[in-house]
């Protein structure tokens, strides 16, 4: 039996995936590519109100 994990407050859990295979039929320029990391939000903390799980995002490379 796994455990449910929650983030602390309005944080999110985000699982990194392929940016170019998640990102098709979406134009970005070249500069923005390089520094950007795609996700989906796999859990989401009690406060956070901006996004809901399964939701894809695109976040910098030192975020969180």
């Amino acid at each position: 039996m796994a455990a449910k994990f929650i983030p602390a407050g309005d944080r999110y859990l985000v699982s990194v995936v392929d940016q170019a295979r998640m990102l098709e039929g979406v134009l970005l320029p070249d500069s923005t590519k390089e520094d950007m990391q795609a996700g989906i939000i796999i859990a989401v903390g009690r406060t956070a109100q901006e996004f809901k799980a399964g939701a894809r995002v695109l976040f910098g490379p030192w975020a969180g």
